[in-house]
């Protein structure tokens, strides 16, 4: 392998870690919180399906779809998330280890197949690429989801 693509695996494994590490803590909810582990995901994730997003219309929208299935699937999750009201009012949650499970082994599957494979299997690219979409939409509306009950709850309070 090229040490380009190690150092960016590097880059890569360390950014996941840390990810998966604040989502799968129970921490407090706070607004401008919410939105900062889907920002740094989107951006880890982009990176690695900017190529079949821009490929053509199939690529583009294979990685469209993906997200509109994920973001469903986020609403779904969010609506039903059960969140824990502490003694003191503080709003308690805690991160999927589905989604974060998903979003690692694609990530992987997807460097895997690049470097590896040479680039060019499109059909595992494109593939991982959708899979991808998905676990971001399922993440920022699940998020959004969360966001919209956290508001609900402290207006009521």
């Amino acid at each position: 392998m090229d040490s380009t693509i190690l150092i960016t695996i590097g880059i890569i494994a360390v950014v996941m870690f840390f990810v998966s590490r604040k989502q799968l803590r129970e921490k407090e909810v706070k607004p401008r919180k919410l939105i900062i582990v889907p920002v740094v995901m989107l951006l880890v994730t982009a990176g690695t399906i900017y190529q079949t997003m821009f490929s053509g219309i199939f690529g583009f929208m294979l990685v469209l779809g993906g997200f509109l299935i994920g973001a469903l699937v986020g609403y779904f999750m969010g609506t039903l998330f059960k969140m824990r009201v502490t003694d003191e009012g503080a709003v308690m949650m805690k991160g999927s280890i589905i989604t974060i499970s998903v979003w690692f082994i694609l990530i992987v599957v997807k460097i895997y197949s690049e470097s590896v494979l040479g680039g060019g299997n499109t059909h595992i690219n494109n593939i991982t690429s959708m899979f991808l979409a998905m676990t971001m939409g399922t993440m920022i509306v699940r998020r959004l989801a969360i966001y919209k009950k956290y508001t609900e709850h402290k207006t009521a309070c």
